[in-house]
């Protein structure tokens, strides 16, 4: 099924894998990639993890945010 009306589309390209770097087309986004040291990398940029844990929480707040109002709107005296 196609989107028909996409109010947004975001486009990023990595290159080099765990170990290279990821650029958006806007250039908002440009970091060098690299394992963490405990991962057997030099920790000299920003690893997948750390990228998907930051994408992430903002996503997966809104419906937290969507339940909390509508339990609080169900739960209103009225």
């Amino acid at each position: 099924m196609a989107i028909e009306n996409a109010i947004y589309t975001a486009r990023a390209k990595a290159m080099g894998g765990r170990v290279g770097s990821a650029k958006s087309d806007d250039g908002q986004i440009n970091l060098k990639l690299d394992r963490p040291v405990e991962m057997g990398g030099k920790g000299n940029g920003t690893n997948p993890e750390q990228l998907f844990a930051a994408a992430t929480q903002p996503v997966s707040s809104v419906p937290r945010k969507l339940l909390r109002e509508s339990a609080t709107f169900g739960s209103r005296k009225r």
